[in-house]
């Protein structure tokens, strides 16, 4: 596949990505944090097509320029990356910058000599709809409304709607949820996408999600000088489908600093009968070198049940080609979660958290041996009254040959406090074969104990390409005893 990745701001922090393959398949994504967060649920109107030759094939793409934001007051330049990438090599390659990571947007190169318009064409959008039901015996229905979107520059733009149709939007894949802990469910609906990855933080104070049917929606996205803008204010019903009405507000900045670094503020509140509840925070990302960051937030709970809460954490890393290494401290004040979920989205509160990691791969340049990756994660947390609740240490193996063969061993240790004290463990080794194009098979044995019970467990799966359609089942079996 080739992937186009073009930094339209110039900030360094922020980019657009165009993916392609030799089968004209189409990705697309927004690029924030340089490189922290990349999101892929962005959709953009575009199209690619490829060809494929007697030695080589091509891919060519056309971007509509309205579907990207620039500012042409700073030159006609863009920072420009390609990716190209061989599966069957085990290959990334870029065009420009280090392998540390390829979304690192400070290290694009340098697109030049374009010609770009001083103004959008598009400068407004009025989308209407209306939807009428009868029923012979029964009585009718009939809704309606309407979106509009004003970009009065480039790099701004302002959204209105006016009881959105989300009816079409893709269904929720079904899940079961075996833990105490809540799901996360991805955002599909178009009115919350644009602009969704600037709220990717590590404790995620907003989560559109807690937003159910709104009725009016109003939205500003975009990049003034070097700070990114997104604010968003909304009239819904409740995350559960309660009949009470809540007015949600939320307001996002993040200014860009030297080496692709930002600093940021966010602020989310949710009003239910005069009531409010939410958060306000700072959060940063930090580029020392090339190789070495930090990341760290601090927020503040307001709320009828913990106001006054605080959650925050820091989180230095190393992150080169072959090596990863962090060491991240959290703290969760007690009580907090619900005050702060009314807009958020947090696992769980009470909590002392340390967590730390080390991840290496070895490249061969010989041999059947073509590349090894060993991992170690030790994470324990405490409550707030410094009661051990939980510690984890978990180590593996990845052996992969040059004949497509690869061995996986796993074992994890953990100690966990619940209505008792209880020590799992489970070792588990899997076995299998990928071809590198689709075709993949592979099985797996493990062994262990779990809440006092022991654990045996083990499972196959495989992928196919059969014509046009491919074919993909997996199972896993599992026993107790007792």
């Amino acid at each position: 596949s080739i992937a186009v990745l073009l930094d339209t701001s110039g900030d360094d922090r922020t980019a657009s990505f165009f993916r392609t393959n030799i089968l004209g398949t189409q990705q697309d994504g927004r690029i924030a944090d340089n490189g922290r967060t990349v999101d892929t649920r962005w959709d953009a109107r575009r199209s690619c097509a490829a060809a494929r030759l007697n030695d080589r094939w091509t891919a060519e793409f056309k971007i509509p320029l309205d579907v990207l934001r620039f500012a042409p007051d700073r030159g006609d330049d863009w920072g420009v990356n390609i990716i190209r990438t061989i599966p069957r090599r085990l290959e990334t390659s870029l065009w420009s910058g280090p392998a540390e990571t390829e979304w690192r947007v400070s290290r694009f190169g340098r697109l030049e000599g374009l010609t770009l318009p001083r103004r959008d064409a598009k400068t407004w959008q009025f989308i209407p709809y209306a939807l009428a039901t009868a029923e012979f015996g029964g009585e009718g229905d009939f809704e309606a409304g309407a979106d509009l979107r004003w970009r009065p520059t480039t790099q701004l733009g302002f959204d209105l709607t006016v009881n959105p149709d989300f009816a079409l939007v893709e269904a929720d894949v079904e899940a079961i949820n075996l833990s105490r802990f809540e799901l996360r469910i991805p955002e599909k609906r178009p009115f919350f996408l644009e602009g969704n990855e600037m709220y990717s933080q590590r404790i995620r104070q907003f989560y559109s999600r807690r937003i159910g049917d709104i009725s009016w929606g109003a939205k500003s996205t975009g990049t003034v000088g070097r700070t990114d803008i997104s604010a968003i204010v909304t009239s819904g019903d409740l995350e559960d489908g309660d009949s009470d009405r809540a007015e949600y507000g939320v307001a996002r900045l993040q200014h860009g600093l030297s080496g692709g670094s930002n600093i940021g503020l966010l602020a989310a509140n949710r009003r239910v009968g005069g009531e409010d509840a939410g958060s306000v925070g700072v959060d940063t990302t930090l580029f020392f070198t090339e190789t070495l960051g930090l990341t760290a937030q601090l927020l503040r709970v307001h709320g009828p049940e913990a106001d006054g809460g605080l959650a925050w954490f820091v989180r230095p890393a190393y992150d080169s080609a072959t090596t990863h290494f962090h060491i991240r401290y959290t703290n969760l004040d007690a009580g907090i979660q619900e005050d702060f979920n009314t807009v958020g989205f947090l696992r769980d509160d009470n909590r002392k958290e340390f967590d730390t990691n080390f991840t290496r791969t070895f490249w061969v340049a010989e041999g059947p041996v073509e590349r090894v990756r060993a991992g170690v994660n030790y994470n324990r947390y405490t409550g707030q009254d410094d009661v051990l609740r939980s510690w984890e240490l978990e180590a593996d193996i990845d052996v992969d040959f040059r004949s497509g063969w690869e061995i996986e061993i796993e074992w994890t240790d953990e100690y966990e406090l619940d209505d008792a004290e209880y020590r799992n463990d489970l070792t588990e080794v899997g076995f299998g074969w990928d071809g590198r194009d689709g075709r993949e098979a592979s099985v797996f044995v493990g062994a262990g104990t779990n809440y006092n019970s022991d654990l045996t467990l083990w499972g196959a799966r495989v992928a196919w390409p059969i014509g046009r359609f491919r074919f993909a089942y997996s199972l896993t079996h599992l026993d107790l005893d007792p």
